[in-house]
């Protein structure tokens, strides 16, 4: 039995709020971006920095792929793609403290107000990097949504595997979401009950699990997976 959720407060609308204008932010930025990239040349090089910029990720310098990081709350089981139902639906969700590539701290109560799609990648995994080419481009032709705030969180970096270094993946592709680093020790992976890559975690304004899913999201699909953030709905297959 799910405990009863607590009412929106001012500051978690508060909080919301500013949430939807960071995704309004970090959309008229891709805009800026297809018309930089449009323009070709020197346009290419300023898609590429506006681009890094907006995914708070540095271009120079030496940047550490991992670093401090907590889940903090009540961590759902690892999830189990072979059970009918995810016992972590109706949980909370816990309370994320990281840091960004350009080691801004941050503390982000996943019951502020704002629903949102957290989407765990690692470097060296290919549907990962098929998942976060399909996104760039989406983002280009559709932009980035502002209703449902999406979360990347870069995981279980390993030096020597294929791909290395994330951040330098991420900046070649073009990414332009702010995306959070976990530790050395894959903290915030643990804290969710990552099972599989790339992993997603749906949670809904009130911070609790809507659902989790591993493995990529067909593209076709991809809006309403996120509207599940929204309306509570049930996984799309797989």
């Amino acid at each position: 039995m799910n405990p009863k959720k607590p009412t929106t407060s001012p500051q978690a609308k508060g909080s919301r709020t500013t949430g939807v204008l960071v995704a309004l932010i970090v959309a008229a930025v891709v805009a800026a971006i297809i018309v930089a990239m449009a323009l070709g040349g020197t346009g290419d090089d300023t898609a590429s920095t506006m681009a890094a910029e907006s995914a708070r990720i540095p271009t120079s310098g030496t940047l550490r792929q991992v670093s401090f990081s907590e889940a903090a709350g009540e961590a759902p089981p690892l999830f189990d793609t072979s059970l009918a139902v995810d016992p972590a639906v109706g949980m909370a969700a816990p309370t994320i403290t990281a840091s960004y590539f350009d080691n801004t701290e941050v503390t982000i109560d996943l019951a502020d107000g704002q629903p949102r799609v957290v989407m765990f990648m690692a470097h060296w995994c290919p549907h990962c990097q098929d998942e976060v080419s399909s996104l760039v481009e989406r983002f280009a032709t559709e932009g980035i949504r502002s209703d449902v705030e999406l979360l990347p969180i870069s995981t279980n970096v390993d030096e020597g595997a294929p791909n290395y270094s994330p951040s330098q993946w991420l900046l070649g592709e073009g990414w332009s979401v702010p995306v959070l680093r976990d530790s050395a020790n894959n903290d915030l992976a643990a804290g969710f009950g990552l099972s599989g890559f790339p992993f997603f975690v749906v949670v809904d304004e009130e911070g609790e699990i809507v659902t989790r899913r591993s493995g990529a999201v067909p593209r076709a699909q991809w809006n309403s997976f996120l509207d599940q953030a929204l309306t509570g709905g049930s996984d799309i297959a797989g």
